[in-house]
């Protein structure tokens, strides 16, 4: 049996391998025992393998690869490979590809001139993505089981040494293990921090996070609110008494809880504060009365309460006696010392005839009569008849008629005597035409010379212009009471004697007649 190799032109010895993993050549000595330590038969080459061992037809150089392994393959191989054409194939079934080469990092360029290339476990199709791995990839992703991420159904490449890629590492700190789902954690660190709660973590929308706790710990109380929890509280930021460090309920209208929210129905304002909670008011400060130490409830148009407020109406200034602001009650008693000064000084005034109205009457007194028998010895001038200086009378019409100041002093008097006995009262006439007073000319018209003026009644008791008495042509005197017709009638019994009469001197002035006037 010879012991080279077998290929032609080749003088190098055959590849020995044994059953254990170490083998003998001409070039290398993997073993750690002699030839005959190994239990090698005797014979002129005690040098190489024992029984057991295996010897190929080819040296280093042409044995196939694969003759090194399980396999133990007796195939030739050229020298610038490292596997037989049998080997060379694809091992995925149905694929005719041959398996991808590369550079053996073996090689020596120093011993040996031919480069030596080395061969993949399959073809570039089925090969691992990664560069220089010769593994096989894992159906469904393009890298093998070293290389892939272990996430199911994730075909990118794992981060270093850790068992998944970005997207399916887990994202809590110091963990290397595979997320759980969809999540971005594992399922250890997804769960709920909420003790024996196997809730998964609640994720927040507006931050994009998971919440240390699930939705049903994290959220608010309130039915169908979906926003977080306030610290140290069960309510959302919405649903929580703006009160500082008060975690009781609310609402989004009243964002106080009713503790703190003033007592008035509609109203959303806080109470005022107070150090001692027995000492906080039950309204807001709209709603409180300004007074001082005042908490009772006052209007939102108000600014003091019942009895703090002026009682007269539109008035806004607190009370200060009588129920009256400052403004009020300096007008209440400047009114009160003006009243009581006009009273004090019509006490001082001379008693005066006060003018009414008497009841229409067609009966004529006789000692009314002018002395010729006639009803009127003074007619008026009938503007109505549209003829300028035309007189005439009408029945009914009325006329005015002077009297003489002495006739008016008698008139005077009387009527005062009657007045005190039926009334009981001052009706002395006023404003009686005298020195100090002259009779205002008639309305009837500047160019009637001697006619009276017909007057209007003011009140009941005043005459406008005592110094005239009206008569109408039926015979009525107009401008005296019923009570004080009798003395007006009595005094108009004086006849006037030869015409006209002439009216008194007026009394020398700075007298006592001229400073008490008629």
């Amino acid at each position: 049996m010879s012991h080279k190799c077998q290929s032609k032109g080749c003088h190098n010895d055959v590849l020995y391998k044994t059953l254990d993993p170490g083998f003998d050549n001409n070039r290398h000595s993997r073993s750690t025992l002699s030839p005959s330590g190994r239990g090698s038969p005797p014979g002129s080459y005690p040098r190489y393998a024992s029984p057991r061992a295996q010897v190929s037809s080819y040296c280093e150089v042409h044995t196939c690869s694969h003759f090194l392994k399980n396999e133990s393959c007796p195939h030739k191989k050229p020298p610038h490979d490292s596997v037989c054409a049998q080997h060379a194939r694809c091992p995925i079934g149905d694929c005719m590809q041959a398996r991808a080469q590369y550079l053996d990092p073996n090689f020596d360029p120093m011993t040996s001139a031919s480069p030596v290339y080395a061969r993949y476990d399959v073809c570039p199709d089925h090969k691992c993505n990664v560069r220089q791995c010769p593994r096989r990839r894992e159906p469904e992703t393009p890298f093998c089981v070293n290389h892939g991420c272990q996430a199911e159904g994730c075909q990118k490449r794992r981060q270093g040494d850790r068992d998944a890629c970005e997207d399916h590492q887990c994202k809590a700190r110091s963990c290397r293990a595979i997320t759980e789902g969809d999540y971005p954690y594992c399922a250890q660190h997804i769960k709920c921090a909420i003790p024996g709660c196997g809730g998964v973590k609640h994720f927040a929308p507006k931050t994009q996070e998971y919440l240390e706790s699930c939705t049903k710990h994290i959220t608010c109380a309130v039915q169908r609110c979906k926003d977080i929890k306030r610290e140290r509280s069960v309510f959302c930021d919405g649903h929580t008494c703006n009160e500082r460090d008060c975690t009781k309920s609310s609402t989004m209208s009243r964002p106080y809880c009713d503790e703190h929210r003033c007592t008035e129905t509609s109203c959303p304002n806080p109470r005022p504060w107070a150090p001692n909670p027995k000492l906080r008011g039950r309204f807001c400060p709209l709603h409180t009365c300004r007074a001082e130490q005042c908490q009772e409830f006052v209007d939102s148009f108000a600014i003091f309460c019942q009895i703090h407020g002026c009682s007269k109406p539109k008035c806004h200034q607190e009370t200060i006696v009588e129920d009256l602001c400052l403004d009020h009650l300096k007008h209440h008693y400047t009114t009160l010392g003006r009243r009581r000064a006009t009273l004090k000084s019509q006490q001082h005034k001379p008693k005066q005839l006060d003018q009414v109205t008497p009841p229409p009457s067609n009966k004529l007194d006789e000692s009314d009569s002018d002395s010729d028998g006639s009803e009127l010895s003074h007619p008026v001038t009938d503007t109505s008849a549209g003829q300028r200086g035309r007189t005439s009378l009408r029945p009914g019409s009325t006329v005015l008629k002077p009297i003489p100041l002495a006739t008016q002093r008698q008139v005077r008097e009387e009527i005062s005597d009657v007045s005190e006995d039926e009334d009981g009262e001052d009706a002395r006439p006023r404003d009686l035409p005298g020195p100090g007073n002259p009779p205002s000319p008639s309305p009837l018209g500047s160019g009637q010379q001697g006619s009276g003026q017909r007057m209007s009644p003011v009140r009941k008791g005043s005459i406008e212009k005592p110094g005239y008495f009206a008569r109408s042509s039926t015979g009525t005197l107009s401008g005296v009471s019923n009570g004080n017709e009798a003395a007006v009638r009595r005094v108009g019994s004086v006849r006037q004697q030869g015409g006209a009469p002439q009216p008194p001197p007026p009394p020398p002035p700075g007298s006592k007649e001229w400073a008490d006037g008629p």
